[in-house]
C-alpha cells in the first residue's frame, strides 16, 4: 500500500513525457505520412499522450488535494474528462473503425474532436485556477494556462503552421507543469530536510539539566 502511495504522489513526473509526446504529434504526422503514406500509423499511438496525462494527473491530485479551489477543481475534473474523451474517440476511430462503419455520424472523430477541447479548456481553467489560488507554483501554472490557451485555439480550428505551433506550445506547457511540480517537491523535502537538521543539531547542544 505504501508502495501504491508512494507511485501515485510521483506520477505526476509523467506529464513531462505526456507533454512530450504531444509535443512531437506533428512530426509523428509527418514522419506517418512520409513512411507509410497515412497519419494513421501515428494516430494508433497517439493515445499514449493522454493516457500518460491521466496518470500524471493523479499525481498532481495528490500534490495539492487538500489545497485546490473551486476554479482549480472545476478546471482538474474537467481535464480528467477531456482526456477520456479523447482516449476513447482515439480508440474508436483508429482501433474499433467504427467511423468505417457509420461513416455519416464519424462518432469516434467526434468525441474525440470534442475530447481535445474539453481537455484544452479544461486545462486553461485549471492553471488559471491554480496560479490564482497558489495551489500549484505560480511559475508553473501561469504558462502552463497560458500554453493551454494557445492549445485551445489549435485545436478548436486549423491555422495550419500556427496552429501547429500553438499544438506544440500546449505539449511543452504540460512538460513545463511537470517539471516545476518536481523542483517544488524535492525543494520542499530539503528545506524539511534542513529544518529537521537543525532542530537535532539544536536538541544535541542543549545540555542535561539535573536535580
Amino acid at each position: 500500500m505504501r508502495v501504491l502511495r508512494f507511485l501515485l504522489r510521483w506520477s505526476f513526473l509523467l506529464l513531462v513525457p505526456a507533454g512530450a509526446a504531444w509535443a512531437l504529434s506533428p512530426l509523428g504526422v509527418y514522419l506517418s505520412e512520409y513512411a507509410f503514406r497515412t497519419p494513421n500509423v501515428f494516430w494508433r499511438l497517439f493515445p499514449s499522450a493522454p493516457i500518460l496525462m491521466l496518470l500524471g494527473l493523479a499525481g498532481v491530485f495528490f500534490f495539492v488535494m487538500r489545497e485546490k479551489g473551486i476554479f482549480a477543481k472545476v478546471g482538474f475534473w474537467t481535464v480528467v474528462l477531456g482526456g477520456f474523451l479523447t482516449v476513447v474517440g482515439t480508440f474508436g476511430k483508429y482501433y474499433l473503425g467504427l467511423d468505417d462503419v457509420y461513416i455519416m455520424t464519424a462518432p469516434a472523430y467526434a468525441v474525440m474532436r470534442a475530447g481535445f477541447v474539453v481537455l484544452a479548456a479544461g486545462a486553461v481553467v485549471f492553471g488559471a485556477g491554480a496560479a490564482r489560488e497558489r495551489s500549484l507554483p505560480f511559475w508553473g501554472a501561469l504558462p502552463f494556462a497560458i500554453a493551454a490557451v494557445a492549445g485551445l485555439v489549435s485545436v478548436a480550428r486549423d491555422f495550419g503552421e500556427v496552429g501547429a505551433a500553438m499544438w506544440i506550445s500546449f505539449g511543452v506547457g504540460w512538460s513545463w507543469l511537470g517539471l516545476a511540480l518536481l523542483i517544488e517537491r524535492v525543494a520542499g523535502c530539503l528545506k524539511k530536510r534542513r529544518a529537521d537538521e537543525a532542530e537535532h543539531s539544536a536538541s544535541s547542544k542543549t545540555p542535561a539539566t539535573s536535580i
